[in-house]
Protein backbone atom coordinates (compact mmCIF):
# COMPACT_ATOMS: atom_id res chain seq x y z
CA UNK A 1 0.00 0.00 0.00
CA UNK A 2 2.91 2.37 0.05
CA UNK A 3 6.04 3.03 -2.24
CA UNK A 4 9.28 1.27 -1.27
CA UNK A 5 11.98 2.92 -0.35
CA UNK A 6 14.86 3.93 -1.99
CA UNK A 7 17.06 1.75 -0.07
CA UNK A 8 14.86 -1.03 -0.53
CA UNK A 9 14.97 -0.52 -4.04
CA UNK A 10 18.43 -0.25 -4.03
CA UNK A 11 18.71 -3.35 -2.83
CA UNK A 12 16.40 -5.21 -5.00
CA UNK A 13 18.11 -3.87 -8.39
CA UNK A 14 21.64 -5.13 -6.29
CA UNK A 15 20.50 -8.66 -5.94
CA UNK A 16 18.95 -8.74 -9.23
CA UNK A 17 21.96 -7.29 -10.77
CA UNK A 18 23.68 -10.88 -8.99
CA UNK A 19 21.53 -13.20 -9.90
CA UNK A 20 21.48 -12.18 -13.46
CA UNK A 21 25.08 -11.98 -13.80
CA UNK A 22 25.25 -15.26 -12.15
CA UNK A 23 22.44 -16.91 -14.75
CA UNK A 24 23.88 -15.01 -17.56
CA UNK A 25 20.33 -13.59 -18.24
CA UNK A 26 19.70 -9.90 -19.89
CA UNK A 27 17.64 -8.37 -17.53
CA UNK A 28 15.45 -6.76 -20.45
CA UNK A 29 15.10 -9.97 -22.51
CA UNK A 30 11.96 -12.56 -22.38
CA UNK A 31 12.10 -15.67 -20.92
CA UNK A 32 10.31 -18.74 -22.23
CA UNK A 33 8.76 -20.90 -19.28
CA UNK A 34 7.17 -24.98 -19.90
CA UNK A 35 5.61 -26.36 -17.11
CA UNK A 36 6.40 -30.15 -17.27
CA UNK A 37 3.55 -30.96 -15.32
CA UNK A 38 0.39 -29.18 -16.67
CA UNK A 39 2.35 -28.36 -20.20
CA UNK A 40 1.50 -24.36 -19.87
CA UNK A 41 4.23 -22.56 -22.05
CA UNK A 42 4.47 -18.93 -22.27
CA UNK A 43 7.09 -16.04 -22.72
CA UNK A 44 7.30 -13.35 -19.80
CA UNK A 45 9.85 -10.50 -19.11
CA UNK A 46 13.27 -11.84 -17.30
CA UNK A 47 12.08 -9.73 -14.10
CA UNK A 48 8.45 -9.92 -13.42
CA UNK A 49 6.08 -10.03 -10.65
CA UNK A 50 3.68 -13.07 -9.60
CA UNK A 51 0.55 -11.12 -10.60
CA UNK A 52 2.45 -11.94 -14.46
CA UNK A 53 2.10 -15.23 -13.75
CA UNK A 54 -2.09 -15.44 -13.46
CA UNK A 55 -1.88 -17.41 -16.65
CA UNK A 56 -0.18 -20.42 -15.35
CA UNK A 57 -0.41 -20.32 -11.74
CA UNK A 58 -2.89 -18.87 -9.26
CA UNK A 59 -2.73 -15.04 -9.24
CA UNK A 60 -1.22 -12.98 -6.46
CA UNK A 61 -1.32 -9.31 -6.34
CA UNK A 62 2.26 -9.32 -5.84
CA UNK A 63 4.53 -6.89 -6.16
CA UNK A 64 1.76 -4.63 -4.89
CA UNK A 65 0.29 -1.68 -6.89
CA UNK A 66 2.60 0.82 -5.79
CA UNK A 67 5.87 -1.57 -6.84
CA UNK A 68 4.46 -3.09 -9.86
CA UNK A 69 4.88 0.09 -11.91
CA UNK A 70 8.47 0.06 -10.65
CA UNK A 71 9.55 -3.10 -12.37
CA UNK A 72 10.56 -1.59 -15.91
CA UNK A 73 12.86 0.57 -13.64
CA UNK A 74 14.21 -2.21 -12.05
CA UNK A 75 14.83 -3.90 -15.62
CA UNK A 76 16.74 -0.37 -16.83
CA UNK A 77 18.51 -0.26 -13.65
CA UNK A 78 20.66 -3.79 -14.07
Amino acid sequence: SSRPTQAAMDALTTVIRHLCNGLNLDPRSQVVYSNTFGGARTTKPAICGHRDWADVSSYTSCPGDMAYPLLETVRQSV
